[in-house]
């Protein structure tokens, strides 16, 4: 069994009106000795869950089909994500949460 270990903090940072994720991570065995190395390339999903509240969230795709995927002899993926700008009729909740 595998698991995603992410190697530091993830940061935002301003990106003109949006808002970008930056994000280190590594999949590794429970005890870190290993690194996935698969034989062909395995194609990733980013997404993100955004609680704003017992009964507000939203659910957001990161990453589009191809665009995230890991590599034989891959150690460490840094991938940045660029978050939707908030809706200017929102108020308060998440940053990149809008309503319906």
């Amino acid at each position: 069994m595998h698991y995603i270990r992410c190697l530091s903090s993830p940061k935002l940072s301003p990106s003109g009106k949006n808002t970008q994720l930056e994000v280190v991570f590594t999949i590794t065995t429970d005890l870190g000795d290993s690194f996935l190395s698969p034989k062909e390339p395995i194609e990733l999903e980013a997404i993100l869950h955004v609680t704003a509240g017992k009964k507000d969230s939203k659910t957001l795709p990161l990453s589009k089909r191809g665009q995230l995927v890991w590599k034989y002899g891959q150690r460490i993926a840094k991938p940045v994500f660029l978050l939707p700008h908030r809706h200017p009729d929102h108020r308060g909740g998440p940053r990149g949460a809008s309503p319906d």
